[in-house]
């Protein structure tokens, strides 16, 4: 709950890709996936629809992080796709982290390569 409250100061009551404001559905993502306490820095967590969070958690949904630009699966792009090439909405002042963002991208990188 602490992280969640996190997140939503320093972003803002939406989630950060689709824009939805109804708090109920909102959860905090670890873009790094959580190994422990540490993992709760606010530049490692996204503030995320629940539907997007498991998408992103299963690499369904890559965050491409040099533009902050949403990517999917074809798996799922009929769905989904009117969030392809959505750009994350947090603020310039409060990025995610680059480093987990990267490392995050490689694995939906290698999803999209081992599905194809």
């Amino acid at each position: 709950q602490h992280f969640r409250d996190v997140l939503r100061e320093r972003h803002g009551e939406h989630c950060l890709v689709t824009g939805c404001t109804v708090l109920a559905v909102l959860e905090a993502a670890h873009i790094k996936p959580y190994q422990g306490e540490k993992d709760n820095h606010p530049e490692n967590g996204l503030l995320l629809r629940s539907d997007i969070h498991t998408l992103f958690d299963l690499n369904l949904l890559g965050i491409e992080p040099d533009q902050l630009q949403v990517e999917l699966h074809p798996s799922v792009a009929k769905e989904y796709g009117y969030l392809i090439g959505k750009t994350l909405g947090c603020a310039h002042s409060h990025p995610p982290s680059q480093k987990a963002l990267r490392l995050r991208y490689e694995q939906f990188q290698r999803q999209l390569a081992t599905n194809m």
